[in-house]
């Protein structure tokens, strides 16, 4: 008897919510596992899409996913892209109205404090997200 082959999209017939990923996932910085699979009821053909948030080329991060995983419709892999740099203003509006007047060399958060700008995410094989 012969196992399912990890290359082809939809390996259970019956059930096209379920899928391999490695077959469909085709960003370059995006590494999947044989036999990892994802249960979406939309249909796992938009996964990169929809649950790789903030994963930009330019930064040079990779994400990558073992063998044999399970990854549950409504995981997300939050990537680097969602930082920020630290040493200039924040966004959140609270910052600014308590910041109001005072000058722009009080404002700074000190030498050395921006975020890295490339990191990978490493999921091991075996892991069951959820």
């Amino acid at each position: 008897m012969t196992g399912p082959n990890p290359h082809i999209k939809h390996p259970i017939a019956m059930h096209p919510r379920v899928g391999f990923l490695k077959p469909l996932v085709t960003a370059p910085n995006i590494e999947i596992g044989d036999f990892t699979y994802y249960d979406d009821p939309d249909g796992p053909d938009k996964f990169a899409e929809k649950c790789v948030l903030h994963h930009y080329p330019f930064i040079g991060d990779r994400l990558i996913i073992g063998k044999f995983c399970a990854i549950a419709e409504g995981a997300r892999f939050i990537m680097n892209g969602a930082n920020h740099a630290m040493s200039g203003f924040s966004t959140y509006r609270s910052t600014f109205s308590a910041m109001a007047g005072r000058k722009a060399s009080t404002l700074r958060h000190g030498p050395g404090r921006s975020v890295a700008t490339r990191w990978s995410a490493t999921m091991s094989g075996s892991a069951w997200t959820r």
